[in-house]
């Protein structure tokens, strides 16, 4: 080999390498910052989501609560016959509430347990979910809940088998009355 080809393939490799070099560190910097970018991105994207997710909650615990209050001026507390009797009566109001927030259905559950008023009138209805059937379910589960606590609370969402095992959610608040 001459020393015009040795000397042009040494020029090459000396020219060629730093431009490597620089071109593998910039591709690494710039793979970093695209990376850190995405992931301040997905961070924003999170609390986004977790915000909505929160306001989503808080409105269908006001729903409940607004409900509740309704409830409370409408039904007639003075005996289970007329408590009962007066769910019915209204069963157009609950109808109507439950399909103008979207929600599939509406219960009213005595303190023994006892689903006395559902608008959908499935399987649940007039059973027991304290021991029946659906003791152990997510409706059954939450009831215990908001009995023990006196709170509201809200149950995950899980297979709910009188609404042909279909995911179901649950919120539920304790209607306390003057009358006990």
């Amino acid at each position: 080999m001459s020393l015009r080809k040795k000397l042009l393939i040494a020029f090459l490799l000396l020219a060629l390498t730093p431009t490597l070099i620089v071109g593998f560190i910039s591709s690494y910097i710039s793979s970093s910052s695209i990376e850190q970018h995405i992931f301040s991105q997905l961070v924003a994207v999170r609390e986004i989501k977790k915000s909505q997710i929160e306001g989503y909650f808080a409105e269908r615990k006001g729903d409940i609560e607004v409900l509740s209050s309704t409830v409370e001026k409408l039904l007639d507390f003075s005996s289970s016959e007329s408590l009962n009797a007066s769910a019915h009566d209204l069963n157009q109001y609950f109808d109507k509430f439950i399909k103008s927030y979207d929600y599939y259905d509406f219960f009213l559950i005595d303190s023994s347990g006892e689903i006395f008023y559902t608008v959908t009138k499935e399987a649940d209805y007039k059973s027991n979910l304290i021991s029946g059937p659906y003791k152990h379910s997510g409706l059954g589960k939450l009831f215990k809940q908001v009995q023990s606590s006196g709170n509201f609370a809200m149950s995950d969402f899980s297979s709910y088998a009188p609404s042909n095992d279909d995911p179901a959610g649950f919120i539920a608040l304790p209607l306390t009355t003057k009358s006990g």
